[in-house]
């Protein structure tokens, strides 16, 4: 994978399965990652404050919620480079 190093990323339903995998892999590899989901877990806190990942409460059916999202990643200074939008539900 390439050098990610100071690269912005925003992961929906980042905080289990798929999506945590992703932030944590894009995290390794050097991007600022924030992970969005509508359940942050008290499991991950451990493993991402090491990886330096922040995870934020978000519903993504929300637009105001993910304006917010992304205001803080950006506002944290740079812009967003990478976005994995993997929020979805179990029927």
């Amino acid at each position: 994978m390439v050098d990610l190093k100071e690269r912005i990323a925003v992961v929906t339903g980042g905080s289990s399965g798929i999506g945590r995998a992703t932030a944590v892999l894009l995290a390794r590899h050097g991007a600022r990652v924030y992970a969005a989901d509508l359940r942050p877990r008290a499991e991950n806190s451990g493993l991402f404050a090491n990886l330096g990942i922040t995870e934020l409460a978000c519903d993504v059916r929300n637009e105001s919620h993910v304006r917010e999202v992304i205001d803080r990643a950006v506002g944290d200074g740079g812009s967003l480079k990478i976005l994995v939008s993997n929020a979805g539900i179990n029927l």
